[in-house]
């Protein structure tokens, strides 16, 4: 209560600078985020600088699918998509992102893949436990062990095959 009283005295003006740099502190941090550094550089919706939440209504809308096709062909390759996200549809780009040891990290979409399941290679977005769990299976993925196979692949495409074709009548 004295604080109040000490308020209403007229004494409110230390707080002035303070709430001045508070304010310039984020709105330096907003700026630096939308327009700054490598991503500030990736054109894409402009709220999207700021916050996911167009990706939000656009769902909520029914109509993600055809907004992104739209951003595709407005700003190509690289979509900024969030804050901190990139959309990426370039060919080249596909092994220097995906391969494993790089610096860049799958998204947090990845674990609605995962659920609950507590082995799943390719939602997996632990580098350490990737590669621990990729080393478990890779001989079951060895090119000598898919060679073992390829005869109930080839049973599998043509029953697939002949179950199409009957459904075409």
């Amino acid at each position: 209560m004295d604080f109040l009283m000490w308020l209403s005295n007229g004494n409110s003006m230390p707080f002035i600078p303070i709430f001045a740099l508070v304010f310039l502190g984020i709105l330096s941090f907003l700026y630096f985020r939308a327009f700054g550094g490598l991503l500030g550089q990736i054109s894409g919706p402009f709220d999207a600088r700021f916050s996911r939440l167009w990706m939000i209504q656009h769902s909520w809308q029914g109509n993600m699918h055809k907004r992104m096709l739209e951003l595709r062909k407005r700003y190509e390759n690289h979509v900024r998509t969030g804050p901190n996200e990139v959309s990426v549809a370039d060919l080249s780009a596909i092994k220097k992102i995906y391969t494993a040891g790089t610096k860049f990290s799958k998204s947090i979409r990845y674990g609605l893949f995962q659920g609950h399941r507590k082995f799943d290679l390719s939602a997996e977005r632990n580098e350490c436990i990737h590669s621990s769990q990729r080393r478990l299976v890779s001989q079951i993925y060895s090119m000598e062990a898919l060679k073992d196979l390829e005869q109930y692949v080839d049973d599998a495409v043509v029953h697939f095959s002949r179950k199409m074709q009957d459904r075409l009548g």
